[in-house]
């Protein structure tokens, strides 16, 4: 996403990394992937938008999100998804260490 990859790419079903998520329900991908510009109105191969796709796999409050994401707010969010990366990197660093550490410690 940083590097201008492009957000609406489809797999072999039609459906969009937004699809996935709205099936997936993964509310935080959905909203970065719509505060960095895709398209919430891309239907896949059966007709149905990320919003449509999240109805039906029972996700409502995620379809909700996605029908009310107001495109002039795309861009905005860019320091809170910096952060949210910085956390998952961290907890990453963090967990590698301490692995690390506890392996070493249980070897024979």
């Amino acid at each position: 996403m940083f590097y201008g990859a492009d957000l609406d790419v489809t797999n072999a079903s039609g459906n969009t990394a937004l699809h996935i998520c709205a099936v997936n329900n993964n509310e935080q991908c959905a909203r970065i992937l719509l505060f960095r510009g895709a398209n919430k109105n891309v239907s896949n191969y059966n007709n149905q938008t990320p919003q449509q796709v999240a109805i039906i796999a029972g996700n409502i409050a995620l379809a909700e999100m996605i029908k009310n994401f107001d495109e002039t707010d795309v861009g905005k969010s860019s320091l809170n998804i910096y952060l949210y990366c910085w956390r998952l990197i961290n907890v990453y660093i963090y967990l590698h260490v301490y692995l690390n550490l506890f392996f070493k410690s249980v070897q024979p």
